[in-house]
């Protein structure tokens, strides 16, 4: 994966990660302020709490993967009966590294996004389409330093969700999404120089719900996310695509 050792400062890792935490925590700000107060009284509220242990396997001009385990929160209000907000992030620790990552000794995924959906609805099934904004981040700390060695993909997404009630408690949900013009970004600070590369992205996931108490349901799905990168000067072109089973519970409220 290394060709050519150079490196950034101290000063300069230490800049670049406060810019990017700020960037995150000013989009989680914005996010809640415009969930929770651009809507209507009337509107409605979904909050969805998960886990997602998930695979991920590494193809392309490399080879492996590693385990994540992955705890997530969407956040969907309406604002209308036609358009409606969401936050939607995931973020967890790797593991049982192999292949071109064997050796890893931590590491770490997240991905969030917020979009903005149109629908539409009858007595028994809601439909959407989404547009949104999004950034994807995985990091892997070897050997050779302390700081991880990551792939970041930032962008806009365009997508599509289901939602079919069987019956009063049984619901099937669908959802899909692909990236638009996304910018990726490979780093290892200290070791080689951030370059900017080609990023692509998409996503999908299918799940029952079971409503067992008013405005409380339990969700069983299966996802699956992937991702790929071009290469770089530095470093090589590689596939991932992360699967696994879903567990969740989500709440409506007013």
């Amino acid at each position: 994966m290394m060709q050519t050792r150079t490196g950034w400062t101290p000063q300069e890792h230490t800049q670049s990660r406060r810019a990017r935490h700020r960037g995150v925590i000013v989009v989680a700000i914005l996010a809640t302020a415009v969930l929770v107060t651009a809507s209507p009284a009337a509107a409605e509220t979904m909050i969805q709490l998960r886990y997602w242990p998930n695979t991920t396997t590494i193809g392309g001009d490399m080879t492996g993967g590693w385990q994540t385990a992955a705890v997530g929160v969407t956040l969907r209000r309406s604002l209308t009966p036609d358009w409606a907000l969401s936050f939607e992030g995931d973020w967890g620790s790797q593991s049982n590294w192999s292949g071109n990552w064997l050796g890893g000794t931590s590491g770490s995924d997240a991905y969030w996004s917020l979009n903005l959906h149109r629908t539409w609805g009858t007595h028994s099934s809601t439909f959407s389409l989404f547009a949104g904004y999004m950034q994807m981040r995985s990091g892997t700390v070897f050997p050779a330093s302390p700081l991880q060695q990551t792939f970041r993909a930032t962008g806009f997404r365009l997508g599509a969700d289901y939602q079919w009630r069987l019956s009063h408690n049984w619901s099937l949900m669908l959802m899909g999404a692909v990236g638009v013009g996304l910018n990726g970004e490979n780093s290892w600070p200290g070791v080689l120089p951030t370059e900017t590369t080609s990023a692509q992205y998409y996503e999908y996931s299918v799940s029952v719900s079971y409503a067992f108490a008013a405005d409380w349901s339990l969700d069983l799905g299966y996802r699956g996310m992937y991702s790929a990168g071009g290469a770089s000067p530095n470093y090589m072109s590689f596939t991932a695509t992360s699967t696994g089973f879903v567990f969740g519970v989500t709440r409506m409220m007013p």
